[in-house]
C-alpha cells in the first residue's frame, strides 16, 4: 500500500509511514528550536526514486534539490539520514557526498556502480577486496559481506573501509569464531 508525501508543492509516491516524517517539512525549518537534539533517523528505502542523480520530471527534482538542503542543513541537530538503494550511481550527488558512513553489500560491480565506489574509497586494493564478495545466494549457509566506509570503528581514523560479513543464523556465526553452544 502506498500513499503519497509532500514536500509542500511537491509530492511523490511513497510508503504511509513516511507521511509522518517528511510530511512534517515546518518542523525541519524549525529544528533550532529544539531544547536538546530530537535524535530522529529518517530513513529512505529505494532512495533513488526520491533523490535521483536525473530526476524524471520538475516536481522530482525539486524533491530532490530539498532533500540536499535538508541533508545538509540538520544534521547538526542531530537529525541523521539513511538512503537504502541499490544503485548509488543514481542517488543524487550531493546527498551522496554528504554521507559519512557508507556501506556497500555485495553487487555494485557495473560501470557507473563501480566508478562511484572507485570514487568513494580510491584505495585499489580494497576495490580489489570488495569485487571478490561472492553472491549470498550462491553460498550456504548464506552470509551478506558488506564494506563499509567513515567513522564505523576506532580503526577508521586510518581512512580504510572496514569489512565484514553478517550471518543469517546465530548458530553460523557462533561455529565460525568458536563460541561453544
Amino acid at each position: 500500500m502506498t500513499g503519497c508525501v509532500s514536500f509542500g508543492s511537491v509530492s511523490c509516491p511513497a510508503p504511509p509511514i513516511l507521511y509522518f516524517i517528511l510530511g512534517a517539512e515546518p518542523a525541519l525549518n524549525n529544528l533550532s528550536e529544539f531544547r536538546g537534539p530530537p535524535h530522529t533517523l529518517v530513513v529512505f528505502d529505494e532512495a533513488h526514486r526520491f533523490a535521483a542523480e536525473s530526476p524524471e520530471d520538475d516536481e522530482a527534482a525539486e524533491l530532490a534539490e530539498r532533500l540536499v538542503d535538508y541533508v545538509r542543513t540538520t544534521r547538526k541537530y542531530g537529525l541523521g539520514w539513511t538512503f537504502i538503494t541499490q544503485e548509488i550511481g543514481s542517488l543524487r550527488r550531493g546527498i551522496y557526498t554528504q554521507l559519512l558512513v557508507r556501506c556497500f553489500g555485495y553487487g555494485l560491480t557495473s560501470g557507473t556502480e563501480l566508478q562511484r565506489l572507485r570514487e568513494t574509497i580510491g584505495d585499489p586494493s580494497a576495490l580489489e577486496l570488495y569485487r571478490t564478495f561472492v553472491a549470498p545466494q550462491a553460498i550456504r549457509p548464506s552470509k551478506y559481506p558488506f564494506m563499509l566506509t567513515g567513522p564505523v570503528s576506532p580503526l577508521s581514523f586510518t581512512g580504510a573501509p572496514v569489512f565484514l560479513s553478517v550471518y543469517t543464523d546465530f548458530s553460523g556465526f557462533k561455529e565460525d569464531n568458536g563460541f561453544k553452544s
